[in-house]
């Protein structure tokens, strides 16, 4: 008890809110979702959205469960956008839109797991206490006032993958623009939308400006929950609008009884490429049990030469044997499989001579080189992203997260993998070793690498940069940051971190909208 007091004092401390008692946060989220917001301030330099679905016990006025516009030249908070009244897990994602309301700048939709009806007033458990009752919506929010423009709303949602905030409430990306009116459409995922099955998942493309359905598709069986993440690729077929790639992550829950066999039973999950013109041009399948199976996706530049750009997939929280997987779009044949680095391949990006992969070290006593091990084969691949070529084979390569959440003071890596040989050739260092406040250093920032963001170039080197983030589930102890990363150097730039945003709040106040109806 007396250890968790001084954590909480230091909690206070570090949020600079002096004589003012502090929220006890369940989860300090702050950065599990970014995306770049263009310039704001005016500064010329980019900015970023944040979310932060951070949960606190007893200060409902906190700011916490928003998003927040972060500069990103300096760090601090630029605004905040509060909740609709009574939604639950608001801010999980975060998706920039272009301008919507004709005022230059780009608008930003965030999404909850949750909003009140009159119907449905409090959320409750469903069938098998796996298919949550009620309502979730995807919300539109003017950049620059943070004014409700749309909300669409579709079945509440809920946390899919225990033990990590990485597919909370509805999916949400930018869909280009769809129907012609000049205005960035959306493509939703309702990963417990239900048709003739139950719970089969439904993905949708609106439209941006009034929320029409454009186009659907429906999962292939009961308790698929297709949508669970999303991915927007070029056009497939012709007709000048983006395909889709929406992963179906198979509900699982071994005591639902006889009347529900499939939710007792864990099944393989699948991708499908979604044509623009209504119908799945592909179904891809891992070809074992994985059922994490493309909840990690990126766009990647054509690899075997069809002229038609491909598709890497992710299956990360796979018990150890995470990997990557290249697939082709045009023929849905499997490429290339990126196995996880073994710890010792990791951590030096490649220059060490690696064991075969998942061996013990060869001292039983180093438990946390085995520890690490664990950790980089249970995580690997949470986020990845398509990033121009670095170890000069022409080929582009990937920057991979492992968002490690196996304790308070364990590394959080983040790398870069050769797509033509898969050894890690560069490591971003020095993730878990950044200040917070002076003179202290803070070496809990767990599960770093739940977000990942391409930015314009922010140092002057005329090279990309990154941005990455992610929560801690130990909000008294770590806080939730984003990481601003030189593209060349890959070295650390910024560290933007929850505790500062909130220790300012009472300077931006968040508007809330009316959500019953």
């Amino acid at each position: 008890m007396q250890v968790l007091l001084v954590l909480a004092w230091l909690q206070q401390t570090a949020a600079g809110i002096p004589g003012a008692p502090l929220p006890v946060l369940n989860r300090d989220l702050f950065g599990v979702s970014i995306d770049r917001a263009g310039d704001l301030d005016g500064d010329g330099i980019e900015d970023l959205w944040v979310a932060d679905p951070s949960d606190a016990e007893g200060f409902e006025d906190e700011p916490f469960q928003c998003i927040w516009a972060v500069s990103g030249a300096t760090g601090k908070p630029i605004h905040r956008i509060g909740p609709p009244e009574g939604a639950q897990r608001f801010g999980s994602s975060v998706c920039a839109l272009g301008d919507l309301d004709g005022d230059g700048v780009g608008e930003v939709a965030s999404n909850c797991c949750f909003i009140p009806t009159r119907a449905e007033p409090k959320w409750r458990w469903g069938i098998a206490r796996t298919s949550p009752r009620g309502e979730s919506a995807v919300s539109v929010f003017s950049g620059s006032s943070g004014e409700l423009l749309l909300a669409v709303r579709g079945p509440a949602d809920d946390s899919k993958v225990s033990g990590y905030v990485y597919a909370d409430g509805p999916a949400v990306r930018a869909a280009e623009d769809w129907n012609g009116d000049g205005a960035c459409d959306l493509a939703i995922g309702w990963a417990y939308a239900d048709s003739e099955a139950l719970d089969c998942g439904r993905v949708d493309v609106v439209s941006g400006l009034d929320g029409a359905v454009l186009m659907s598709w429906l999962g292939a069986g009961a308790h698929d929950r297709l949508g669970t993440t999303l991915c927007v690729l070029t056009d497939l077929d012709g007709d000048d609008r983006p395909e889709l790639a929406a992963s179906a992550l198979p509900d699982w829950e071994p005591d639902a009884g006889d009347d529900f066999p499939l939710l007792a039973k864990e099944r393989a999950g699948y991708v499908q490429v979604l044509s623009s013109k209504g119908s799945v041009r592909q179904t891809l399948r891992p070809p074992d049990s994985a059922r994490s199976f493309g909840l990690s996706m990126s766009r990647f530049a054509d690899v075997d030469g069809d002229g038609v750009e491909d598709l890497l997939l992710g299956r990360p929280f796979s018990n150890g044997d995470s990997d990557l997987r290249l697939w082709s779009l045009q023929e849905g044949q499997l490429l290339r499989r990126f196995e996880d680095p073994y710890y010792v391949s990791w951590k030096s990006a490649g220059k060490e001579v690696a064991p075969p992969r998942r061996i013990k070290p060869v001292d039983p006593n180093d438990w946390q080189a085995a520890r690490l091990q664990e950790h980089v084969g249970y995580t690997f691949g949470t986020r990845l992203m398509a990033i121009p070529d670095r170890d000069g084979d022409g080929r582009e390569d990937m920057l991979v997260t492992v968002a490690d959440g196996g304790g308070p003071f364990d590394s959080a890596y983040v790398g870069v993998l050769s797509s033509k040989t898969g050894r890690p050739i560069a490591l971003v260092r020095y993730l878990d070793q950044l200040s917070l406040t002076e003179p202290r250093e803070w070496e809990c920032t767990n599960y770093l690498g739940l977000a990942l963001c391409a930015l314009p170039d922010m140092d002057g080197d005329s090279v990309e940069d990154y941005a990455i983030g992610g929560g801690s589930a130990l909000g008294l102890v770590c806080p939730g940051a984003v990481v601003l990363i030189s593209g060349k150097q890959l070295v650390p730039m910024r560290f933007i971190a929850g505790v500062r945003c909130r220790s300012q709040f009472s300077a931006l106040p968040a508007d809330r909208a009316e959500a019953d109806r």
